[in-house]
């Protein structure tokens, strides 16, 4: 009989919207909370990765999930998934909360809270410049055919990731001059002149290439320093 292995999968979600929530706090200065919203986990349909996972699979995974973690305020989620090796939650990079996952049909409705971590506040920033972000769940478990075994389960319910618009709208961002850099954080003004010359001095050949390059640079130094 041949040995199945589990191994660590990832499914990206790109239709995610952000809110911004606003109330009054005891002192009377306004506070935000951002949020992100939508699909998160989908079941019964071929993905971009040529996996289907079965309702029923799916079903048991999100309700481990949500009483082990969401439950007890340990539905974290990072910036960017970890090495693909690494099944582990790194508190360090932890960026969200998933607060809800809500059965729609074969889909899962999920909403995190953006939290006030190093990594949190890259999210927000983000958010604030109009950067379109993703989610992706990471779990580990089984495939046969191309089809998720009974056993699957959620490390996190999403990470945030990068929309395939993310990348332009940061560049753009970096070339208008925005801030970026954040309070405590470890790219300075002459990494982020570095990315910038190196997009506005790329071939056209290459610049998609380059683009992509400094963004994930800039995700990189900023959650491994923050």
């Amino acid at each position: 009989m041949n040995e199945i292995k589990a191994e660590i999968l990832c499914e990206e979600q790109t239709d995610i919207s952000t809110k911004v929530e606003i109330a009054e706090a005891a002192d009377g200065k306004k506070e935000k909370s951002y949020y992100l919203e939508g699909t998160f986990l989908q079941a019964d349909l071929k993905n971009g990765n040529e996996r289907i996972y079965p309702k029923s699979v799916l079903s048991e995974a999100v309700d481990e999930y949500a009483t082990k973690y969401i439950a007890l305020g340990r539905g974290y989620g990072e910036l960017s998934h970890p090495d693909p090796s690494d099944p582990g939650i790194h508190l360090n990079n932890v960026c969200i909360l998933t607060k809800s996952l809500s059965e729609d049909g074969s889909n899962w409705f999920g909403r995190a809270k953006v939290i006030d971590t190093p990594s949190g506040k890259i999210v927000k920033n983000f958010i604030d410049e109009g950067v379109t972000l993703g989610v992706s769940s990471r779990g580990v478990g089984q495939v046969r055919g191309g089809v998720v075994q009974n056993g699957y389960r959620l490390v996190t319910a999403v990470d945030v990731v990068a929309n395939p618009s993310a990348p332009e709208a940061f560049v753009n961002a970096l070339v208008e001059g925005k801030e970026w850099v954040l309070e405590n954080g470890v790219l300075v003004e002459r990494q982020l002149d570095e990315m910038r010359d190196q997009v506005l001095g790329a071939k056209s050949k290459d610049l998609a290439r380059v683009k992509i390059a400094a963004f994930r640079k800039f995700l990189n130094a900023m959650s491994l320093g923050g």
